[in-house]
């Protein structure tokens, strides 16, 4: 019979219940609170969870699952390994990832912990997995430089910035260089992690040093296809492998980009980081808004030249959306504009249903407002960078079943009883919450 406790390598006692139904992921603490990961420090719990598990009556595959992400062991870790304790091949499997997965043994029912090469985790922060719109304690990822929402960005910056005395160049050849405000990190964070792991086609303007193809491909995984769009013809170098196509040419040129739209097919992601003038920036989104998928994302960054009027760049200081010139000729005041464009159907002054975009014509000078409002889903506005979600956008309104209190003062009511509706509610959504 199993034991009901076990003693690590580090002398500390883990409870282990008898029953693989009652195993959860809190139980696998450390009494000291450290976060102990479910592979084997140890042959008895080797033997213990593999009984667990089931594998008592058969041969643990030899095979490891796919590598989700390498760590680095700890001094402990990597002197147990070298004593053949623990395997020195890791994955981690951060808890996020593993979907429904509330105890071990849910666990080996989904076919994830096949073999002790996989270490379960509660969830690896670490690398900055974590959670669109998620934020972290402050970690620093520079030095002198922190942040409350440490993405797995920031990790890359971690190791390969330039300021970080430890990034290992004299590891690499012709190592491209990333030119990045790390502010835009959270804006990635949030709307790509989606698009990890799939096949997923990226069209950039603004290929410069050829660091951000290096940063992406291994942050999206061996789907990720890149068509780069360049005014400098030496960029060219980085068609050298078949996930790469590097066109030349001005993004502020229609003709161009309308050749751009022919040649290849709808992108997923489509980002602007060019020469951030006001016709670059408004040109490009006008005409490659449409050769973005209808799910996907147009991105522009660098909107603070929006206020620069030196360089060619064509913005106009110390003004905002109420100046003219402002309104109708920079990317901030398009951008602007294309909020109101995403709420057209209310500018007609309609309260309980929107009106249709053909009330509006001419209302709005620019052509293809129409084309932007039937497959803008959300905007999302960052600091110099802004996000357009593409999606479906039926707006309308409905209402549930129950008891509707009339508008003016109706007397008094019968009080409300929460806990009966919410233990009503819970039973119906499968809620695991206990009211």
């Amino acid at each position: 019979p199993l034991s009901s406790s076990i003693k690590t390598q580090d002398k500390t006692t883990m409870t282990v219940p008898k029953f693989p139904s009652e195993i959860s992921f809190d139980s696998f603490r450390s009494n000291h609170g450290r976060k102990v990961a479910l592979v084997p420090r140890v042959p008895l719990l080797v033997a213990a969870l593999a009984y667990i598990a089931g594998y008592s009556h058969g041969t643990m595959s030899a095979t490891p699952r796919p590598c989700i992400c390498n760590v680095k062991m700890s001094p402990e870790e990597q002197r147990a390994a070298e004593s053949g304790t623990v395997p020195t091949a890791m994955t981690v499997l951060p808890r996020s990832q593993v979907e429904k997965a509330t105890t071990y043994y849910d666990m080996f029912k989904q076919n994830i912990c096949q073999d002790p090469t996989v270490r379960v985790v509660d969830d690896d922060k670490e690398h900055g997995f974590i959670a669109p719109f998620e934020r972290t304690p402050p970690k620093e990822f520079l030095p002198g430089h922190t942040t409350d929402t440490y993405t797995w960005f920031h990790s890359y910056l971690n190791h390969f910035g330039k300021e970080n005395p430890e990034s290992p160049l004299w590891k690499f050849r012709n190592f491209p260089l990333l030119h990045i405000w790390p502010n835009f990190f959270e804006a990635y964070h949030n709307h790509w992690q989606r698009y990890r792991g799939k096949d997923v086609v990226f069209m950039e303007i603004g290929v410069q040093s050829g660091g951000k193809i290096a940063m992406l491909r291994d942050y999206f995984g061996p789907g990720f296809k890149y068509i780069g769009i360049d005014i400098n013809p030496s960029t060219k170098m980085f068609e050298s492998a078949d996930f790469v196509n590097i066109e030349i040419g001005d993004s502020e040129k229609r003709p161009f980009l309308e050749k751009i739209k022919k040649k290849y097919p709808k992108v997923d992601i489509f980002l602007d980081d060019g020469g951030h003038t006001m016709n670059q920036q408004r040109t490009a989104m006008e005409v490659m808004w449409s050769h973005v998928k209808d799910d996907g994302l147009y991105m522009c960054e660098d909107l603070n030249t929006s206020w620069n009027a030196k360089g060619g760049f064509q913005g106009k200081r110390l003004v905002d959306e109420r100046d003219e010139y402002f309104r109708e000729n920079t990317m901030m005041g398009l951008i602007h504009r294309s909020i109101d464009w995403l709420h057209y159907g209310w500018v007609g002054g309609r309260t309980g249903s929107p009106d249709e975009p053909d009330k509006f014509e001419g209302f709005w000078p620019e052509r293809w407002w129409k084309t932007f409002a039937a497959s803008c889903k959300h905007i999302h506005i960052y600091n110099q960078i802004v996000v357009y979600e593409k999606g479906q956008t039926e707006i309308f309104s409905t209402r549930t079943i129950g008891y509707q209190l009339p508008i003016a003062e109706s007397g008094e009511h019968e009080k409300v009883d929460w806990k009966d509706i919410s233990t009503k509610i819970a039973s119906y959504t499968g809620s695991e919450w206990k009211f």
